[in-house]
């Protein structure tokens, strides 16, 4: 059983997310935000608590770095959209959340690809890929992601 003061975080972070994107899981707070305000308002809200935050995904990484367990994870799996193409740049903008395998379904149709081949294409995303610098044998010919990354 979760101790009280993980249903006193769940609470205002379901003030934040919605009651629906927010849970007790063992001793930790999973929270989904909708947007980039909300994860700015649930990072400000975990400081003023002293409380410790992890980042996630999928989670298809989860375990290739220890450290900490945090007291609240942020999921990112509502921020998970090809926010902007344009294909003439060659350019796109997409949010953490992304499952690599829609990414590259979303830049097909244009006859263009990130040219990189990580672990479990359909369920890891765009942000976890980012972190690990997971980028698979074709990061030899084209760089990782790390190097196509603007901005």
């Amino acid at each position: 059983m979760a101790p009280p003061v993980m249903f006193q975080i769940l609470d205002d972070l379901s003030a934040i997310t919605g009651a629906e994107h927010s849970r007790v899981t063992g001793d930790i707070v999973v929270a989904e935000p909708a947007d980039s305000n909300s994860v700015a308002e649930i990072l400000r809200y975990a400081q003023q608590q002293r409380l410790s935050v992890g980042i996630r995904g999928e989670g298809t990484k989860q375990r290739w770095a220890r450290g900490e367990t945090p007291r609240i994870y942020i999921s990112l799996s509502r921020l998970n959209r090809l926010l902007e193409h344009p294909w003439q740049d060659l350019t796109c903008t997409v949010q953490a959340g992304c499952r690599w395998g829609a990414l590259q379904k979303g830049l097909a149709p244009h006859g263009q690809f990130v040219a990189l081949d990580p672990l479990f294409l359909d369920q890891a995303t765009v942000g976890g890929i980012l972190a690990t610098n997971d980028s698979g044998p074709l990061r030899h010919r084209y760089g990782s992601l790390r190097d196509l990354v603007i901005a």
